[in-house]
C-alpha cells in the first residue's frame, strides 16, 4: 500500500494541490518507500515498484546506485524482468513495466 500511497502523493501533487498534505508527509512517504529498497542480491516485484515511484517522484536520489544495477542484472534474455531476481526465466508483465519505467527515469530523471 505504501508504494500506492506514494503514486496518489504524485499525482495530488501534479494537480497542484500540494499544499493540502500535511507539514512533513511527503518526506516520511519518501523515506519510508525507500526502505522497501534493500540491499539483498534479490530484486523483487515491490523493490522495483519502490524505486520507480520514487524517480517518478523526482526522489531518484533515495534508491543507492547499485539497486539499479541489480535490476539490470536480474533481467531476463527476453528484456523483460521476473517477479522475483531468484527465479530467473519467468517473465511478469508488471515487473516489465516497472523496471522500463525505473530505467526510463534514471536515463531521463523527473523533476521534484
Amino acid at each position: 500500500m505504501l508504494t500506492n500511497k506514494l503514486l496518489a502523493c504524485i499525482w495530488i501533487q501534479e494537480n497542484g494541490h500540494e499544499e493540502s498534505l500535511p507539514e512533513g508527509f511527503l518526506g516520511n512517504v519518501y523515506r519510508a518507500t525507500a526502505a522497501l529498497v534493500n540491499s539483498d542480491s534479490v530484486v523483487n516485484e515491490i523493490e522495483l515498484e519502490a524505486a520507480a515511484f520514487l524517480y517518478l517522484a523526482g526522489q531518484g536520489a533515495w534508491v543507492n546506485e547499485t539497486f539499479v544495477e541489480r535490476v539490470i542484472a536480474v533481467q531476463n534474455d527476453d528484456g523483460a524482468w521476473p517477479r522475483s531476481g531468484d527465479i530467473r526465466g519467468n517473465s511478469y508483465w508488471h515487473s516489465t513495466v516497472l523496471g522500463l519505467l525505473l530505467l526510463l527515469h534514471v536515463k531521463s530523471p523527473a523533476s521534484s
